[in-house]
């Protein structure tokens, strides 16, 4: 495929309702399986839906095995300067 192409042809989405497009989720907490089992989600910083796909998309489109996405450019920054080492 064309970049073009692959920018709008997303993975197949496993929503729970049969979205064709990927919903957006604008929530903080996710219900958890017990209250000493975490599921996949739990807190929307950490990690959330809608990220796991843009994530995913990401690395596919690029080529990658993976992909990381950050809040603010800040938040990216303060990521990839505890990869290096000083020097």
């Amino acid at each position: 495929m064309k970049t073009a192409t692959s920018c709008v042809h997303h993975e197949t989405n496993e929503d729970a309702f049969g979205a064709v497009v990927p919903p957006i989720y604008q929530t903080a907490t996710f219900r958890q399986p017990t209250a000493l089992e975490l599921g996949e989600y739990d807190y929307t910083r950490t990690a959330n839906p809608t990220r796991s796909v843009l994530e995913r998309q990401l690395a596919a489109l690029e080529g990658g095995a993976y992909a990381t996405a950050f809040a603010s450019g800040m938040a990216a920054l303060t990521a990839l300067t505890r990869l290096v080492e000083a020097g």
